[in-house]
């Protein structure tokens, strides 16, 4: 006698309801379109760390050295890549260093727990006042950036625009910085959303 196994549709279909304990690899809760550039898309989703084999973290480390070049400018400018962290220099649990949609890397502070600071040390060729605007995307209005400069007590505030999902530029604020070597440390403001940094820019105020 033959035991006859039968499967339905449905059975095989089932969509998984939303979980705030459910964990996908990096590919399958990222999707790179020209709308949302990288921003997680279900917000269900924490992203874990993507399984990736001893030449593919071979190969993401070259792909990070080379997109974390600080450059500077004949005009003075200063470009500095959100990838080009001093600290945390690899991805954490709540910052993410990860391909970009318009082409390189990109960091992504996911919405999930408290905001983590990250730092950047670079050296500029001459002192004085700088505009500093960074290009990012939103999913959510509201949102700011702080940023002190080297000793500064107080953060200034970068208002971030809301996006809908594609990269914008906000407001330049100005901060002081010295000859040589400089520290930029920033942290977000309260309650944290999701926000993906492509770069900063650093343009000598005239």
């Amino acid at each position: 006698m033959v035991a006859t196994i039968v499967t339905t549709t449905a059975s095989i279909h089932r969509i998984p309801r939303c979980s705030s304990s459910k964990i996908t690899t990096t590919s399958s809760a990222i999707r790179h379109t020209a709308h949302n550039n990288g921003i997680p898309v279900n917000r269900c989703t924490p992203i874990a760390p993507p399984s990736t084999s001893a030449k593919s973290h071979a190969a993401i480390a070259i792909s990070q050295s080379t997109h974390r070049k600080i450059v500077t400018g004949q005009d003075g400018g200063i470009t500095i890549p959100a990838v080009a962290c001093s600290n945390p220099t690899t991805s954490t649990g709540k910052i993410r260093f990860m391909k970009s949609y318009p082409g390189g890397l990109q960091m992504h502070c996911n919405r999930l727990g408290n905001a983590e600071p990250f730092e950047y040390s670079f050296d500029v060729p001459a002192a004085g006042q700088y505009a500093l605007s960074a290009r990012v995307v939103t999913v959510s209005p509201d949102q700011h950036l702080l940023v002190a400069a080297n000793d500064a007590r107080e953060p200034v505030d970068i208002a971030a625009p809301y996006t809908i999902g594609k990269w914008e530029q906000t407001q330049p604020v100005e901060i002081t910085l010295v000859k040589g070597k400089n520290v930029l440390r920033f942290t977000r403001n309260e309650p944290v959303r999701g926000m993906s940094i492509k770069e900063f820019k650093l343009m000598p105020v005239k």
